[in-house]
């Protein structure tokens, strides 16, 4: 997933990243690690990144039916 930092920083440079993309990037690079005040045992991806992800698909799925 980190690799995909140099696509996104070249992209930020000539344009404007699209969105969700960028949102669905940072969701992901947040479930990467735990923070020092998580439990042992914590899965970063369920706690940090399927809450994101989730929303950012609600959000799709309200906005796709609404257009």
């Amino acid at each position: 997933m980190n690799g995909i930092i140099n696509a996104i920083v070249d992209l930020s440079v000539t344009g404007v990243m699209p969105q969700p993309a960028f949102s669905l990037y940072q969701a992901f690079d947040e479930g990467e690690w735990l923070r020092s005040e998580d439990p042992p045992g914590t899965d970063a991806g369920a706690k940090y990144t399927k809450p994101v992800v989730v929303e950012i698909m609600r959000v799709l799925k309200a906005s796709s039916e609404v257009g």
